[in-house]
């Protein structure tokens, strides 16, 4: 089987990065890693991520049917993320994300990404499937992890057998 993937992407400038930015990436990195030394799944890693990059990840087939979570955090407008030097069409990407069958989460940490949000739900509507808003309890389980670790600097204690099932998770 397959190894599930964590992409996590910031568009970031080399020469003149934002320090919030910086700090983000070097946080959620370090979780990450912590996470799947236990959870295994294969982390890409993107601090200056570029248009042909995510295209990459989103049209190699070993990436993109595993592809569990994504994360971009940067600059965004009404239809477009920027990423390193240019600027990505949303409507292009919400095709190729609706093409992501494991794709349980996407986060989209930018401003004004109301409307690409719209437009990822437009596009998986027309792949007749749902858009990942209810992660599975794998994905769930990691992204809580994540959060919890990010905001307490240790590591989740482990969940009662009854929040365990009040949020679905294995």
């Amino acid at each position: 089987m397959a190894q599930s993937v964590v992409v996590i992407s910031y568009a970031n400038d080399r020469v003149y990065p934002f320090p919030s930015l910086k700090e983000e990436d070097e946080k959620v990195h370090a979780c990450l890693q912590t996470r799947a030394a236990t959870q295994p799944f294969r982390i890409i890693r993107e601090s200056f991520v570029s248009r042909p990059q995510l295209l990459s990840i989103l049209t190699t087939p070993s990436d993109r049917d595993n592809l569990l979570i994504l994360l971009y955090s940067g600059h965004a407008a009404k239809d477009y993320l920027v990423t390193e030097e240019e600027s990505t069409n949303v409507n292009g990407m919400s095709r190729l994300l609706s093409q992501c069958s494991s794709l349980n989460l996407l986060v989209l940490n930018g401003c004004s990404t109301l409307a690409q949000v719209k437009l990822i739900f437009e596009a998986f509507g027309q792949q007749n499937r749902k858009p990942p808003v209810n992660p599975d309890g794998k994905t769930a389980r990691i992204y809580r992890n994540l959060l919890y670790e990010l905001d307490h600097g240790t590591l989740v204690p482990p969940l009662s057998a009854e929040d365990k099932k009040k949020y679905n998770i294995r």
